[in-house]
């Protein structure tokens, strides 16, 4: 929590805001974390395949239980995505390096500074 002492009640609730959202950001990438260890990946049989053969990409089985698949299908409609581009998606984040949380907290002051900028500039209301 970041101390709101002398801040305005609207520089209080942007922050606030920010929180839930980052709180909401960590929930969510526990729960993708946590499916990403019951996804039993393989590689596609080594057999050449036409669509492996039209790109630069490879093809690639994944073993998804009923109900990941079902949650996997609703969220890429909910995105207007196929259930594969979304998995594709879900796959790269979960390889990308971790975030640097020094890099987010200094967004976050960032973010802090610029609404007390906009505070002040409104003459404090």
């Amino acid at each position: 929590m970041i101390d709101t002492t002398g801040l305005s009640p609207a520089s209080v609730m942007a922050i606030e805001a920010v929180e839930r959202q980052l709180a909401a950001f960590e929930a969510a990438d526990r729960a993708a974390d946590e499916a990403a260890e019951k996804i039993q990946l393989r590689p596609a049989p080594t057999r050449p395949s036409k669509r492996q053969a039209t790109g630069s990409s490879v093809v690639f089985t994944v073993r998804l239980d009923p109900t990941e698949l079902t949650a996997l299908n609703e969220r890429a409609a909910a995105r207007g995505l196929r259930p594969s581009v979304l998995a594709r998606n879900l796959i790269r984040i979960g390889l990308a390096p971790p975030r640097d949380n020094d890099e987010l907290a200094r967004a976050v002051d960032r973010l802090r500074e610029a609404l007390v900028a906009v505070n002040d500039a409104l003459g404090g209301q």
